[in-house]
């Protein structure tokens, strides 16, 4: 009976190797309505709460047959939390059709730093990753992507970008966000320790990776990247990668923007202002301008100084000015030589640095639990040992606990030292789980090493 018992058992579990991935991942889900309505409405992976205005998408693959897919028509903000892998197909996937001039919603983000427009934001957070077949076309309603991943691949022969007139776009906390037919923004777009990886192709219409009416911020870490796709084409006319008012990136940032056609940035107001820590930018005839009508002391562009001997060329920056009627617009350009730069390549070698001397360190950690005592608390001593790399490029570490092996972990203790005691959060019977990572400190930013192995004790 034992044999007989144990083939059964292999006969399963050799069924369920060779069962189709197809038979394990979610099911698609049709849909001939939209998913935002005016009562509570689920299905397989979502979930719409009316009263909160919250759709929660959880390993959702959502296939969608009605004009759009989730429609901002009422006056109020709009929450899409997302966990897991979520996939929603159909060319409208969210829009709006309120009209801008009637909406009085107050569109402030709860971060008072990113006040944006008097108008409703549509939220997408979470750990999760929301992948849209199709568009966005919020039409003047902010987009903020807060810590989640937001890819939207978008069908060539449609000649819409892949997200439309949004009023305001904010990429916050870890957000990381791709699009393969560029972005069309109504206002102002802040990149805050978020990705933003924009393209497009030159032939397409519009064919800017990111036109952007108002300002572009990239700071704390953040990384923008633009760059046109396809073959280069006669007709690029005055294309680019960055068409915006202004720029500004701090020094803790990667910046990009690569165009076949010519003129990689753009800046209509003319200020711009990267010192990105990583720069990469080129066009086929310009690599920046700046241009302002009847003001040129308005013109204002900054670059680090390292990146003007690029490419064994010595660039200066000049101003030359166009006539055309009664209208005179002023240009700051990147000149090298007697010739307008193509390109601007450059990389802080104190942060290449440190990135490299924290790739290859390598860190063991250990644990012991201790009991309460007349005169100590209970407690967790974590210690840690680096195996791998020049210790003299550490500033410091950082360690982080959790409840579960595959939780979240919190930082909990940031020093120089190589052991902490950790007494605060625990309870007997527990089970702790710790995990170390080393740090070099540039310019007040910290470059981090990967995470040492999780130690873990149970509380006793």
């Amino acid at each position: 009976m034992k044999k007989k018992t144990t083939v059964i058992f292999l006969a399963i579990i050799m069924a369920l190797t060779i069962m189709p991935l197809s038979a394990t991942a979610a099911s698609t889900t049709t849909v001939s309505k939209g998913l935002i309505t005016s009562k509570d409405a689920k299905g397989p992976g979502y979930n719409w709460d009316a009263s909160k205005h919250t759709l929660t998408l959880n390993n959702a693959n959502i296939l969608n047959k009605s004009r759009s897919m989730i429609t901002l028509n009422n006056d109020y903000h709009v929450t899409i939390i997302v966990k897991g892998n979520n996939t929603l197909t159909g060319i409208d996937s969210i829009s709006s059709l309120i009209d801008r001039r009637k909406s009085t919603t107050s569109g402030v983000d709860n971060n008072s730093k990113y006040s944006l427009t008097r108008q409703r934001n549509l939220t997408i957070k979470g750990d999760g990753t929301l992948t849209i077949n199709g568009i966005i076309y919020p039409h003047y309603t902010n987009l903020i992507v807060n810590g989640a991943k937001l890819n939207i691949i978008t069908p060539q022969n449609v000649n819409w970008n892949s997200i439309n007139f949004t009023r305001g776009l904010v990429l916050k906390n870890g957000a990381k966000v791709y699009v393969n037919k560029g972005i069309n923004n109504d206002k102002d777009l802040i990149i805050d320790n978020s990705t933003l990886i924009a393209a497009s192709a030159l032939e397409n219409t519009p064919g800017n990776p990111i036109d952007n009416t108002g300002d572009i911020t990239v700071e704390n870490k953040g990384i923008l990247k633009a760059y046109t796709t396809g073959e280069k084409i006669a007709s690029a006319g005055d294309r680019s990668a960055i068409l915006c008012n202004n720029i500004i990136a701090d020094d803790t940032t990667i910046f990009e923007a690569r165009c076949e056609g010519p003129i990689a940035i753009d800046s209509l107001q003319g200020k711009v202002s990267i010192l990105s820590r990583k720069i990469n930018i080129s066009a086929e005839e310009q690599a920046v301008r700046c241009g302002q009508k009847q003001n040129p002391a308005l013109l204002n562009l900054q670059l680090p100084k390292q990146s003007l001997a690029a490419n064994g060329g010595k660039y200066t920056i000049g101003t030359y000015t166009v006539e055309s009627g009664n209208d005179i617009r002023y240009y700051c350009t990147v000149y090298d030589g007697d010739n307008m730069a193509k390109s601007v390549i450059y990389e802080d070698p104190q942060v290449t640095a440190a990135e490299k001397a924290m790739a290859a360190v390598r860190l063991k950690a250990y644990s012991k639990s201790y009991a309460k005592t007349k005169t100590k608390p209970l407690r967790m001593k974590v210690w840690w040992e680096q195996t791998q790399g020049e210790k003299q490029k550490v500033t410091g570490y950082e360690i982080a606990k959790s409840s579960k092996r595959n939780g979240t972990y919190k930082i909990m203790f940031s020093a120089s030292k190589t052991q902490y005691i950790n007494t605060a959060g625990l309870k007997k019977g527990n089970r702790y789980y710790y995990k170390v990572r080393a740090y070099s400190k540039v310019r007040g930013i910290r470059y981090y090493s990967s995470w040492s192995n999780i130690t873990y004790k149970i509380a006793r």
